[in-house]
């Protein structure tokens, strides 16, 4: 009976479709099935053991680093998948000004309000902003972020750059670049 593995849905273009093409190669050099659909869903399903295996970025693994996934789990870096996570805002207005220095230490020059930042990954942004301590205000959406700051409702967003064209189309810059690299994986929950 061959293995059976979840990978994202196809999205053409960026880096969705870059994971998607990368997937189904691993699938096929494994001689497994494939299911597509969500990220978030396809782990639920791994946790339930009704797949062997997901392809997923390494910004889900959040959702598997939880007491749900009580049987343990493993998480392997494949070669593909390649794209950061960024701190944008408008490039027509800078609220602020940063200055990153040797990549860990984050300086501000602030307004008297905090930064309020909108974005698809509340627990890396909260994991990033620990190390580099601005005061901030977090709004969680499941996309469009760069919308939003491009209308002036938030001053920033936290979210994952590839070839930078929707960060461009929106008049947006980054403020801080590559705040995290993310890169697809391979995970599965290890026998009981």
């Amino acid at each position: 009976m061959p293995i059976l593995i979840g990978i994202p849905k196809n999205a053409p273009g960026g880096h969705k479709q870059a994971m998607y093409e990368g997937a189904l190669r691993v699938a096929e050099e494994l001689g497994a099935d494939t299911v597509e659909g969500r990220s978030e869903d396809l782990l639920m399903d791994l946790k339930r053991r009704r797949l062997d295996g997901v392809i997923c970025g390494s910004d889900k693994l959040g959702i598997i680093a939880t007491p749900d996934f009580q049987d343990g789990w493993r998480a392997s870096p494949l070669s593909f998948g390649y794209c950061r996570l960024a701190l944008l805002g408008r490039a027509d207005a800078k609220p602020m000004r940063l200055v990153v220095s040797n990549k860990e230490t984050l300086t501000q020059v602030l307004p008297d309000n905090p930064l309020r930042v909108v974005t698809s990954y509340p627990e890396l942004f909260t994991a990033w902003v620990e190390k580099n301590p601005l005061p901030y205000e977090l709004e969680q959406r499941s996309g469009g972020c760069e919308a939003v700051v491009a209308r002036g409702w938030a001053d920033a967003a936290f979210d994952i750059i590839d070839t930078g064209s929707t960060m461009r189309r929106h008049g947006l810059v980054p403020w801080v670049d590559n705040c995290l690299t993310l890169q697809a994986m391979l995970v599965n929950l290890l026998p009981k």
